[in-house]
């Protein structure tokens, strides 16, 4: 059995002190009494908790207040009768609520925590000043419910959703209104329906400030085992593309539960204000149902107190209420703790979707109150009542949730308990993870069972995934090979589970690099020889004698390969320290850099894993194209910092720490001499209880010689297996809305594909290095590519033809590879495409295909369509595609 050290100290904690949060009611002999986890699988404390017992109100049925802010951080303990109760957590950060449906009292601890979407890692401090910041995402849910980040106090911002990988891109739902702070992230919430997505679409977030001032956000400042935190996603401050994304925390309604009324909490100017309830006065919120059941609220409130809260048809001529439906609940409130909560079992209260209704609040003791109202009319579907009277233009500072359908709260999750590559290859990587049921409420008795799955797992060079492996028999340990790929490149990967009558489950995003086939031009790559020679070091660093094949040292650490890792730890203390080696190159190819990280920390004495940057231990590579060895010169070239230490416990109470592995970085610059430096460099900024990193099997090279070439149609005459450099063409799509990026030459006479992990904007001007191959298909493309020398540009305009001049042997010139345009009548309709005919081809007519989540035209309306013109099948019977990139790219007539 394993438990976390912090919840094997907050046990010893909890034998020697009472522990329970305010509660207004004895001691029945009955405690319901846990642990709430953050999403890095720390405790977490200051977070509102609503306890309440299947049925009606009574003596011993409720509790109420906040998870401990101080040591043991994030407990909660309540004093109840028996029975079976639901919990409602509403968070001030990260996610705006959490229910837990049904748990029986009786002293079990408990374990709760929930994996937001999308939340990134180590948090850096302000970094540029600039008039706006945006960040894009794949959708997880068909809506947005909040995005939380932190920018400096004294500062208003407004949060904006929009279409695409595009912070231009059209704007879905309303924008918000956010008070800065130092000391919390700020949030902009949305109620169900507001920002409707299609999941699996990209969309972004966009900051800014209303009179295009300059503002200042947090960054991620390191990846989480190198892997992306919105993967397939783009960042940008000021307009431009940035390598770093934003420190975000994005989520969704895809958890059974839907968030029908989400508003502001924040006591600041755009948030919400004081409003004064008289003695024997009710407030309350009108609603429109989006779920099957009421099953939870919450408020900002200025007293502390028990409050009754109850739903009803109408709100009637006093406020009193018209029609109850089902039974009232009792709430705890703290005062001015951003969320007091209340909570309802699935079912109590049934609703109608779409049907409207109320809800009451009052003081029990019909005491005079303060709750909290929002400044701007956030809800659409409702308003704030007092007495009976509306308050037209303003909301419940709070939250309403509902089930979405009966059963979908109670539906058990699955979860990844470990998720790595165990062996990787030129052209071959093997993934092996396992899944589990754990209790639904994550309990402390372990282990968690087996959970044979299925699976799918998405890699691609750099993201969006553009390949996909499907796992058809069921198992809970999975090893897969892939096969087919690449040497020398990074490779990203994302594995979604599944089972029936369970909701799936994610890993976050992570990397490998398949092994070089080039020559290693590093010296003495992992260390084997014993000595430093011809590496040079600073700070902390040392050599360490532990086999691969032994058991480890301090944390589990050994080499990767061999006997030898060069690396430092510390007990208590700050260290930093790294490596460098001047390699000999040839100046006119690009080169790459893969080294290996080991990383392991702990906080403090409970085991406590922090978030922000000066508390992670990180490590990051960097080459100086000019040979020079001074690491802090602008000439050095550095990758992202990362972690080799899994952060992202889905299921942190059967993990006893953080498990750490090695981790591939890599690198590619362009010399510009015929020496150049290769650096390592690990460490955190603070003495922490442990620092632990190691560096293994260090690998630099070049690929083959570049041949340039003029323009695309130059590549007709070349062999597959030809290096090529393919200078100024302007890009047509990317990855993400093309399953790869398309470039052609500026006066539109030839295109071609590229497969690459690089980012690729639409209308950049760019120089594209990659080596010749041929799909199936008979479509050249370039394989192994990078996109080197960007510049602004505009947006390619399509060339028009006919439906039958449309691919490589129609009517006219070649254009696969092309940003085409054709018109005609939508013949017939599939899964994720449609067919296109103006008369000029048999049959169908033209297959025109579109990414996830685009809407295509029904059968029978006229319409003209851009897109990239592809191949699919196998030559020589293979098809031409007009791959369209979003919904803007078809015009219905």
């Amino acid at each position: 059995m394993l438990i976390s050290p912090a919840f094997r100290l907050l046990r010893c904690a909890a034998a020697a002190a009472t522990i329970c949060i305010l509660l207004c009611l004895p001691a029945k002999g009955q405690t319901l009494k846990g642990f709430l986890y953050d999403p890095f699988g720390a405790p977490w404390g200051d977070n509102a908790v609503g306890v309440q017992r299947h049925g009606a109100p009574g003596s011993g049925t409720m509790g109420g207040g906040t998870t401990f802010g101080t040591d043991p951080i994030g407990w909660f303990g309540f004093n109840v009768s028996s029975g079976v109760f639901s919990m409602m957590f509403a968070a001030r950060d990260q996610y705006p609520r959490l229910y837990v449906p049904a748990v029986s009292s009786g002293g079990t601890d408990i374990l709760v925590g929930r994996d937001p979407d999308y939340v990134t890692g180590s948090r850096d401090y302000f970094r540029n000043w600039e008039t706006s910041f945006a960040q894009s995402f794949q959708a997880m849910g068909d809506c947005i419910t909040h995005v939380s980040f932190r920018f400096p106090a004294g500062l208003s911002a407004l949060v904006s959703i929009h279409e695409g990988n595009n912070p231009d891109g059209p704007q879905i739902g309303p924008a918000r209104w956010v008070d800065g702070g130092f000391a919390n992230d700020a949030h902009a919430m949305w109620s169900a329906g507001e920002v409707p997505t299609v999941p699996g679409q990209y969309y972004t977030a966009k900051i800014r400030r209303q009179d295009g001032s300059a503002l200042s956000v947090c960054f991620a400042g390191g990846r989480n085992m190198n892997g992306h935190d919105f993967p397939g996603g783009k960042t940008w401050v000021g307009g431009r593309p940035a390598r770093d994304p934003l420190r975000m925390v994005i989520g969704f309604d895809n958890d059974g539960v839907s968030t029908t009324l989400n508003t502001t909490t924040i006591t600041k100017d755009f948030a919400s204000v004081a409003q004064s309830i008289p003695a024997n006065g009710v407030a309350g919120q009108t609603f429109v149902a989006t779920g099957t059941s009421v099953i939870g609220a919450s408020g900002l409130f200025g007293v502390s107190a028990p409050f009754e809260v109850s739903v009803f048809e109408s709100p009637g001529p006093n406020g009193m209420g018209v029609n109850q439906i089902g039974p009232s609940k009792w709430m705890v409130t703290v005062a001015w703790n951003a969320r007091s909560v209340v909570s309802w079992a699935p079912g109590e209260v049934p609703t109608i979707p779409g049907r409207s209704y109320y809800l009451r609040i009052r003081h029990l003791s019909n005491q005079s109150f303060i709750i909290y109202r929002t400044v701007l009319d956030e809800y659409a579907n409702g308003d704030l009542y007092i007495n009976g009277t509306p308050f037209y233009g303003s909301d419940l500072a709070g939250m309403i949730a509902c089930e979405q359908s009966p059963g979908s709260t109670s539906l058990p999750r699955l979860a990844f308990s470990d998720w790595k590559v165990v062996q990787r290859t030129a052209t071959t990587a093997t993934l092996y993870w396992k899944t589990v049921r754990p209790d639904p409420l994550m309990a402390a008795i372990l282990p968690p069972d087996p959970a044979p799955t299925t699976a799918r797992i998405e890699y691609g060079i750099g993201t969006p995934y553009t390949h996909s492996v499907d796992v058809s028999t069921p198992a809970a340990e999975h090893t897969v090979t892939l096969t087919g790929l690449q040497p020398g490149q990074e490779y990203h990967v994302r594995i979604t589970a599944s089972a029936a009558g369970m909701r799936s489950a994610h890993t976050k995003d992570f990397c490998f690099v398949t092994e070089p086939d080039r020559p290693n031009l590093v010296a003495n790559p992992g260390f084997e020889t014993g000595a430093w020679s011809p590496w040079s070091r600073w700070g902390s660093m040392a050599l360490r004698n532990y086999p691969a094949d032994g058991s480890g040292w301090l944390g589990g650490v050994k080499a990767r390969t061999g006997n030898y890792y060069a690396g430092s730890e510390s007990n208590g203390g700050q260290v930093k320290g790294g490596l460098y080696q001047r390699i000999t190159v040839d100046p006119s190819r690009p080169l790459n850099l893969r080294a290996c990280l080991w990383t392991y920390q702990v906080i403090d004495d409970t085991g406590n894993f922090d978030g922000t940057i000066d508390y992670t231990v990180l490590g990051r590579i960097g080459i100086d194209p000019t040979g020079g060895t001074d690491r802090n010169s602008p000439n050095v070239v550095w990758s992202a910092w990362s972690s080799g230490q899994q952060w992202f416990d889905v299921v942190p109470a059967y993990s006893a720490d953080h498990p750490s592995r090695y981790t591939d970085l890599m690198l590619t610059v362009q010399p510009q001499s015929s020496q150049a430096t290769v650096f390592l460099e690990a460490g955190c900024n603070s003495a922490i209880k442990w620092t632990i990193y190691a560096w293994d099997d260090v690998h630099a090279w070049q690929d083959q010689p570049v041949q340039e070439v003029s323009s695309v149609g130059a590549l007709r005459s070349l062999a597959d297996g030809t290096r090529v450099r393919l200078g100024t063409v302007v890009v047509t799509a990317d990855a993400a809305s093309a399953g790869a990026v398309y470039v052609q030459q500026p006066d539109r006479s030839s295109g071609i594909r590229v497969e690459t992990g690089s980012q690729a904007t639409e209308g950049t001007l760019v120089t594209v290095e990659g080596t010749l191959a041929t799909k199936p298909s008979g479509e050249r493309f370039l394989q192994e590519a990078q996109i080197l020398s960007p510049t602004p540009g505009t947006s390619a305009i399509p060339m028009g033809a006919r439906c039958s001049a449309i691919g490589s042997s129609g009517v006219g010139p070649g254009n696969v590879g092309l940003l085409m345009r054709s018109w005609g009548r939508v013949t017939s309709a599939g899964e994720g495409f449609v067919t296109v005919n103006d008369g000029s081809l048999p049959g169908d007519g033209l297959k025109v295909t579109a990414p996830v989540g685009v809407m295509l035209p029904v059968t029978g309306t006229m319409v003209g369509v851009t897109g990239v013109v592809q191949l699919e099948g196998t030559a020589p019977g293979s098809r031409p595609v007009l791959r369209i990139r979003r919904a803007s790219d078809v015009t219905v007539f």
